[in-house]
Formats: structure tokens, sequence, C-alpha cells
């Protein structure tokens, strides 16, 4: 039976007390703000471009219950492998009316989320009969602490911000007797994020924290339980493929499985070693990282540490138990621990709330989480700064190079961008993706340079690309995300980089094969650049003597 730690109940008229309950949220909640302000200067990074920034589908009024039926309507690219978080879509939605394309304010919104949260634990430390001083010191740890940097800084974190408040917002709603509140917020809350079906959980731990009795607590978790059953059953049935894509082709077994449990750990107690997706598995095996992977269950037998350890495990058990059946495009990553994190501050509170003489050590603490927290939401400002960053601490990592190659696109620093997607095609050979990207920056380098060599290296990644998309598609494989865009383009890039070389009757035949097939189905970007080629292809064909067949051409490429 799990019990609850003795600890002073909270009194908030008491003498000794030097701060109230409502100060103690209200500075908690300023704080978690004003020390997330320089997120605000941070631009679109990574799935912000796709889910966000060139999301057509948030510009539609339709988007008000497409979020909830529609999975498609999440991403500019159509991807939905895994995603049905309808509230973080529509939260997003409300973004892009309210402030369009101006980072600032998503950003801003985020900030604003996060101050909420920190609030709503400061509450929750409180209820939990934790006197104001340390509630106010384990609810400043939870808002500074450097894992929070990932969830407040980028936009496509929406979701976890969300998910975290509205599960905060459940278990006070419990521990005060509304039932009815604290069903709605966990509703709220899986919609935001699935990472929520640990809430259940949660309730019991929290009625546990707060002195309640076992048999209350797990009475408290029956509709909760149902509830998320309910939810996966839904989620599953409306998405054509439930688990994220991208897996990483590395069988993942117990021992690693603890390993990453015990880099999660050592990071939530030391607030050292944040890494943007961690992708790659080396750095994950030391015997400091699974000793404290160990530890963590072993907490759990020790009652002081027991509620804290037990949450801990709870929360961040499913992204973890879930890799060895369903490997995950990560290993793991700050993000996952937003649900863990109350179980830090309670740690802390608890021991400043048993020796008062820990208050200034435990308050000095929160303040160098909250450094390292502003040293770090620099990287957030452009996709150069937080990728370059991962690229330097791993300098393999696959998706770092590739999407310094997607930034050095849009900057039209071509050359950048061929050296980068060559360096991620090295790292993951084979990438139906990444192939395609190097050609297209090694055509448009090669005729700048009017470089044939080049241009015939672009034609076979081309062409490798094609190959790659198809195997992929054929196995099953997350690596062919984005098929539906790339793999159109590489296909009439083929045809029109052949007619360049002189290649005219081979031209002709890949053209005539891709006439026959039906129009792609594309976004809106794609079919912009896909109609550029599209033209440019049929005035070469104008130019080679085949007018007829750039007719069709043109006309394949004006059919909505």
């Amino acid at each position: 039976m799990i019990a609850a730690p003795a600890c002073p109940k909270a009194d908030m008229g008491r003498p000794g007390e030097f701060i109230t309950a409502r100060v103690a949220v209200a500075a908690v909640g300023i704080a978690a703000a004003v020390a997330f302000l320089p997120s605000l200067g941070g631009g679109f990074v990574y799935d912000d471009h796709r889910f966000y920034e060139g999301n057509e589908h948030l510009r539609s009024v339709a988007i008000l219950w497409r979020a909830f039926t529609d999975p498609v309507a999440q991403t500019a690219d159509g991807t939905h492998a895994g995603l049905w978080r309808p509230l973080r879509t529509l939260s997003l939605a409300f973004d892009h009316a309210l402030f369009g394309s101006w980072a600032f304010g998503p950003h801003l919104v985020s900030v604003g989320l996060h101050a909420v949260g920190a609030a709503l634990v400061t509450l929750l430390l409180l209820a939990w009969r934790l006197p104001a001083l340390a509630a106010a010191i384990g609810g400043a740890v939870y808002a500074f602490h450097p894992a929070q940097v990932e969830c407040v800084a980028w936009i496509s974190s929406r979701g976890d911000l969300l998910a975290a408040a509205f599960v905060w917002a459940s278990l006070l709603a419990d521990l005060r007797g509304r039932p009815r509140a604290a069903l709605l917020a966990g509703i709220a809350a899986l919609l935001s994020k699935e990472q929520a079906v640990v809430w259940p959980a949660l309730a019991v731990l929290s009625h546990v924290a707060a002195g309640n009795e076992l048999r209350r607590a797990l009475r408290s978790a029956v509709a909760p339980a149902i509830v998320v059953l309910v939810f996966v059953g839904v989620r599953q049935s409306l998405l054509l493929e439930p688990t994220q894509q991208g897996g990483l082709g590395v069988p993942v077994g117990a021992a690693q499985v603890v390993t990453m449990l015990g880099h999660q750990g050592l990071f939530t107690l030391t607030g050292v070693g944040s890494l943007f997706d961690w992708q790659m598995p080396p750095g994950l095996h030391p015997l400091g990282t699974t000793l404290a992977g160990v530890g963590l269950f072993a907490g759990v037998a020790w009652r002081p540490s027991r509620i804290p350890a037990a949450w801990f495990l709870v929360a961040v058990g499913p992204t973890l138990l879930l890799q060895p059946f369903v490997p995950l495009n990560i290993l793991v990553a700050d993000r996952f621990l937003l649900f863990a994190l109350p179980a830090l501050a309670f740690a802390v509170a608890t021991s400043v709330a048993r020796l008062p003489r820990l208050e200034f050590p435990g308050a000095l603490a929160a303040v160098a989480l909250g450094a390292t927290s502003l040293a770090l939401q620099p990287i957030w400002r452009d996709d150069a700064a937080l990728w370059g960053r991962t690229a330097r601490l791993v300098p393999a990592h696959f998706r770092a190079h590739a999407w310094l190659g997607e930034a050095a696109i849009r900057e039209n620093r071509f050359e950048d961008a061929e050296s980068h997607f060559m360096l991620a095609s090295l790292s993951a050979p084979g990438d139906a993706r990444t192939t395609c990207r190097l050609a297209q920056a090694r055509e448009v380098v090669g005729k700048q340079r009017q470089d044939i060599v080049r241009i015939i290296g672009a034609l076979q990644a081309y062409r490798d690309a094609i190959a790659a998309f198809g195997s992929a598609r054929a196995i099953g494989d997350a690596r062919a995300e984005g098929a539906a865009d790339l793999l159109p383009q590489a296909q009439w890039a083929v045809a029109d980089l052949l007619l360049v070389l002189g290649e005219s009757d081979h031209s002709r035949a890949e053209a005539e094969a891709l006439l026959s097939l039906p129009i792609p189905v594309v976004g809106a970007e794609t079919r912009r650049a896909l109609n550029a080629r599209l033209a440019q292809f049929a005035a070469r064909l104008d130019r080679d003597g085949q007018a007829a067949l750039a007719a069709r051409v043109r006309e394949f490429g004006a059919r909505p």
C-alpha cells in the first residue's frame, strides 16, 4: 500500500507562515511567465512549419469540426500517423486567426499556458497539505525546470502544455469534490495529447499525496479509466496509422528501456542533459544512467520517496514501455517529462516542509534550474540554431542534418543544403525523403554551376528516392513520411532532367508513363512547386519540338 509521507498541514493563517497560499500561487505563475519571456523572440522551428506556419487547414472555418474528425487537417503535408490531437489543432487555429504568421503570438500563448500550469501545480502542492512557502519552492522547481524549455519555446509542443494544465486542473477538481469538472478537464487533456492517458493513475497518487485513503483514491480513478479506454478506442478508429512514424529500426529491449528511464531521471534531478530529438542510441548506455533507472524502481520501496518515485514511473511509463513494441521516432524527449515534473516538485516541497533549513537551498536549486532554462531558450530561435546544437553534440544525428538542409533550402543556400543532406544520407542510407531533398539541392547547384556531373548525380538521386519511397510504402516503413508530396516531384524531375541531358526518348517515355497516372493529391505548397516544374518541363519540350506532349503536360498541371 502506498502511504503518504507525514508533512505539516498547510495553515494559511498561522503566524509562522510569512507568505500566503494566494501569494505563492500568484508568485509562481508570474515567475514562470517572466522566466520564459526570451522564448517570445523565437520563430518557427521543425514541426511548426507543417503544424502551424504552412498549415492552410487552420485558415478554414471547417477546422472547427475537422480538428475532431479528420486527422489530415492537423498538418500541411497530410501526415497524421499517430497524431490525433484536436484541441491542440484548434488552439493553433485560434492563434492563426488572431496572429496570422506572426510567431510572437503563438509563443505568447504558450508562455501564458505554462504560467497557468505552474500555478496549478502550486495549487496541487497546497492541496497535498504542504505549507505555502514549501509549495512555492516546489512550484518554482516545476516552473523553471529545463525540461519546460522544449514545451514552451516550441509551438508544436502546445499539446503538452494544454494536456498538462488540464490534468492538473482535473486532479484539483477531484480533490475538491467536483467529479464532473474533473472528468471534463481530463477529457480535454486527452484531446490535447494522448500522453494524458496517465491521468487515472495520477489521480490515485494525488489522493494518496493528499493523505486520503487508498480505497477512495482507487474509486476516483474508475471513471477516468473508463474515459481513457473510450478515448483509445475512438483514436484507433479515426487513425489509419495509430502509431507515430519514424521508428529507429533499432531493437529496444528491457536493458535499454531502463537506461532511457535513467537518462530521464538524471535529467529531471540535475537539469543537465537536454538534447532535442534524442534519435540516436549513443549516449544512453553509461553505467550511471542504468543505475539511475534501477534506483527509480528502488525508490518506490522506500517510504519517503515512494510517492515521487511512483509518480515519475507512472508519468514516463507509456512513452518508454511502448518502445519495444512500437518504436517511436525518438528515444527520449524533454517534453515526455512534463507529466513527471510534479514528482520532483513534491519531493522538494516535502523536504522543505520537513526541514525548514532547506528553504534557502531549495530556492537556490530552483533558481539554478531557471538559469539553465534561460541559457537553453536561444537555441529555439530558428532551425539553424536548434539543429546546429544537436548536430554538434551528436555529429551523426540524421534528422539534425536533414533539417539543417531544409533550413538552408528556405534561405536559398543550396550548396550548404547539399552538404547537410549528404551527411544525413550517410547517417540514414536509403531514407527516401532525405534522398529526394538531396537531389533537389544538387539539381539547383548543378544548374547554377552548369555542372553536368552534378545534374547526373541529381538524376540518380531522384531515381533512388523514387525507389526508396516505393520500398518504404511496401513495407510500411514510417520513413516514407512525405511521400505523397515528394514522390510526384521526384518523378517529374526525372523526366525533366533526362531532357536537360539530351535523352529525349527516355524523357518522353517517363512523361507518358506519368501522364497515365491519376492526378497526385498534394498540399497547396507542393502543388505550386509541382506546377512550376511542369511548366518548366513543358517549355523545354516546346524547344525540343515536342509541342503536343508539352500541351498535355500543361493540361495535366492545370487540372484541380
